[in-house]
């Protein structure tokens, strides 16, 4: 009697577990309730460069690298304990000593009467995507650094050029009066590039201006103070919602200056009125400020660079009479406190900036 291909498929044999198994383009590793391995396809042998003969009954934990490891514990915890199934990336090294980036799956194995009998790690080969992605990431930085450096020797030039103007204006006059509004416009040209030094300083180191520290309530009431007027004269509703549970000790004149440079940003996005919001809450243990405009929004493409030093949005550099350094100070400064920042935007709906920092600055 002979079986067809189709009939093949619906028998529940060995050899069709083991075709499908040795199949698999992707390693299936399958370890029981102590993670002693128990199952070990031909992939994984691929990726992780031992046969199976070697891998049966050893430990599944001793597989991952020892930087992974504690993660991956805890992952094979959830899934034995609790049924969670979790994702893990971490790099293995290959028989050459190359690394591989690996993307592993954990899953609970459930046996047909519910109960938990082990884990699934099923991973995947991922180097040639995190290649590319790094190689995309690398050009998008180098074509940044290419702008920042072309708009810093724009502004420098600027400024160099017009004290060499007025310096040589000056000793051709030959006049007292002439020598004295020379040097006055020296200075000022030397205070706005020390300005733009500080600003590149805070955006690569963040803002150490001081010691003094206060609450973080504290200073959101200052803020909303010295903006209040000015709101109400441009016809901005402001609301400051403050949750007094939460207790944070930051750096004064650093804080002051992200939320100013924060909420002038805001009020300029909105030259015809609108509501500007600021909010302290928590998240998970971390403190969370979010500054939030009506204001007529950022497209994506102008929305993904605006941490970028001198970007200016479709704008002359020098049109607004703003450096193009505020946004970047910000992120330098919120970064140095061991925080995170992110911006979203709709078009027509404004723009949203929330500040994730940690309960506890150094």
């Amino acid at each position: 009697m002979t079986t067809t291909g189709s009939d093949w498929f619906a028998h529940d044999d060995a050899s069709f577990l083991q075709a499908v198994l040795s199949s698999a383009g992707i390693a299936l590793i399958a370890a029981d309730e102590r993670l002693k391995v128990r199952l070990w396809n031909r992939a994984s042998a691929h990726v992780f460069g031992a046969a199976s003969e070697a891998m049966l009954h050893t430990a599944l934990p001793a597989l991952i690298p020892a930087e992974a490891r504690a993660a991956a514990e805890q992952a094979f915890r959830r899934a034995l304990d609790l049924r969670e199934s979790s994702d893990l990336e971490f790099r293995y090294p290959d028989e050459h000593g190359r690394f591989r980036e690996l993307a592993a799956n954990i899953t609970p194995l459930i046996s047909p009467d519910a109960r938990t009998r082990g884990v699934l790690l099923s991973a995947r080969d991922i180097t040639r995507r995190f290649e590319a992605e790094r190689r995309v990431a690398e050009s998008h930085k180098m074509n940044a650094l290419g702008d920042m450096a072309g708009a810093v020797a724009h502004h420098f030039n600027n400024i160099l050029g017009g004290i060499t103007t007025t310096v040589d204006f000056a000793l051709a006059a030959g006049d007292e009066g002439m020598l004295r509004e020379a040097l006055e416009k020296t200075a000022a040209s030397s205070a706005r590039a020390a300005h733009l030094v500080r600003g590149l300083l805070s955006f690569a180191e963040g803002d150490r201006r001081g010691d003094r520290t206060a609450d973080i309530k504290d200073i959101l009431r200052q803020t909303e103070l010295e903006f209040r007027e000015r709101c109400m004269t441009a016809g901005i509703k402001l609301a400051v919602e403050v949750d007094a549970r939460i207790a944070l000790e930051a750096p004064r004149l650093p804080m002051l200056t992200v939320l100013r440079q924060l909420i002038q940003n805001a009020i300029e996005a909105m030259p015809g009125g609108g509501r500007l919001g600021v909010r302290l809450g928590e998240e998970r243990g971390r403190r969370v400020i979010v500054v939030e405009d009506s204001g007529r929004g950022l497209p994506p493409e102008v929305l993904s660079r605006v941490f970028e030093p001198f970007f200016r949005a479709g704008e002359p550099m020098d049109a607004t009479g703003h450096s193009g350094l505020g946004l970047s100070i910000v992120y330098g400064i919120v970064r140095g406190l061991g925080g995170s920042i992110e911006a979203s935007s709709k078009l027509g709906a404004g723009v949203q900036i929330r500040i994730l920092l940690p309960p506890t600055i150094e």
